[in-house]
Formats: C-alpha cells, sequence, structure tokens
C-alpha cells in the first residue's frame, strides 16, 4: 500500500506516519507499506529513505528529476519486502538473511549518494 502526502498536518512525524501505514495495511490486507512526504511536508530531521520493518518512509520532490532515485529505491525496497513476506509464506527462511543483508546494502548506498 502507498499513502502520500503533500500537507504538512496531521503527519509531522515519522511515528504518525507509521500509524497511517498500520492502518491502510489493515484495511487493505497489505503487507508492506510505501509513506511518502513531498519535501515540503516532510520532517526536517526524517533522512530520504527509511525502513521501518515492513513499513518504508520517504521524502520525495516532485519538483526534482533526481528525486526520481529516491522513488525508485523505495519501490525497490518495497518489491525486496515482499519477496521477502513470500519467502517466509512458503517457509524458505534460509534465504532471508541474504534478502536482508541486500536490503541494508540499498539503504547504504542510499546515504551515501545523498551525501554527494
Amino acid at each position: 500500500v502507498v499513502e502520500a502526502k503533500t500537507a504538512k498536518g496531521k503527519y509531522r512525524n515519522v511515528k504518525t506516519a507509521l500509524a497511517e501505514l498500520e492502518m491502510a495495511r489493515t484495511n487493505r490486507e497489505a503487507q508492506v507499506g510505501i509513506f511518502i512526504y513531498n519535501r515540503n511536508a516532510a520532517p526536517d530531521d526524517m533522512e530520504p529513505v527509511s525502513r521501518y520493518g515492513n513499513d518504508i518512509v520517504m521524502i520525495w520532490d516532485d519538483q526534482d528529476e533526481l528525486a526520481d532515485v529516491t522513488l525508485k529505491l523505495g519501490l525497490s525496497l518495497a518489491r525486496a519486502l515482499c519477496v521477502r513476506q513470500k519467502k517466509i509464506i512458503k517457509g524458505q527462511e534460509a534465504d532471508l538473511r541474504e534478502i536482508d543483508g541486500a536490503l541494508g546494502e540499498l539503504q547504504s548506498q542510499w546515504g551515501a549518494l545523498d551525501e554527494i
């Protein structure tokens, strides 16, 4: 499930975004959620992409073409989490360490890109 917000108001911090995602995932019986803040609505101290379990919270600036990399990263993380959930359901937990490692590596690489 994907939630995208442009107004700062109600979603002032990541905690409220995660609560919104939890409700949306429950309502839609989804396993993975993405919460996308518009650059102007995002909390000041927020990282561009963060993972919290099966939820991803990110910032995207629709006026900046370079920010599309952030969007693609968030979608890639979500896809990887979906694959991970499918493997758990099928009982193939042995590969999960590799998937978790890849997820961590994606986030680390994004941090390095963001610094550039």
